[in-house]
């Protein structure tokens, strides 16, 4: 990712979600040189609208971060994100989501439902994800079927592995 998009990417992903639930700068560059780690950035007419941030797991992608940038909310680009996320990797599709708890957080898990996700209610918690951050209760939402318990605590198991400072020591 050059420097430019790399700038254009941050401004998003640093605006679009809570301290607890992001990388610091530094952090996150350095995650681009793991080759199982991807920003796909998504563009309109030279403007990058959006981005996915997901890991390759073997047989699974765990799609960490999505966000679109404020101006270009609901106008379908993450439908349409989505959509190509599940052409590009047809097996499984994991992501998290902030339990249910208000309106903002009920509309996000209707709108991965109706892209055909599947809420999971066993217990997860997400990694610190930094020096400072705190662990932080989430669900999964997996694509095209649901997680059966046996298998949850597997991928459970699998994403607290990855490669992040306070997970797995350093990149």
């Amino acid at each position: 990712m050059l420097t430019e998009e790399f700038s254009k990417f941050w401004e998003i992903y640093d605006s679009s979600f809570p301290e607890d639930e992001k990388r610091d700068i530094q952090t996150q560059r350095k995650l681009l040189s793991n080759n199982k780690y991807k920003i796909i950035p998504y563009y309109n007419n030279g403007q990058m609208v959006g981005f996915v941030a997901l890991w390759m797991l073997g047989d699974i992608v765990f799609l960490e971060h999505l966000a679109i940038k404020k101006e270009f909310r609901g106008r379908g680009y993450g439908t349409k994100i989505l959509k190509d996320i599940k052409k590009k990797f047809p097996g499984k599709v994991v992501l998290e989501v902030e339990p249910p708890k208000d309106e903002t957080t009920i509309r996000r898990i209707k709108f991965y439902k109706k892209a055909g996700f599947h809420f999971n209610e066993h217990h997860y918690v997400q990694p610190p994800l930094g020096r400072r951050k705190k662990p932080v209760p989430l669900k999964i939402m997996s694509y095209p079927k649901p997680v059966p318990k046996e298998k949850f605590d597997h991928l459970v198991r699998y994403i607290s592995q990855l490669p992040t400072a306070p997970r797995g020591g350093g990149l």
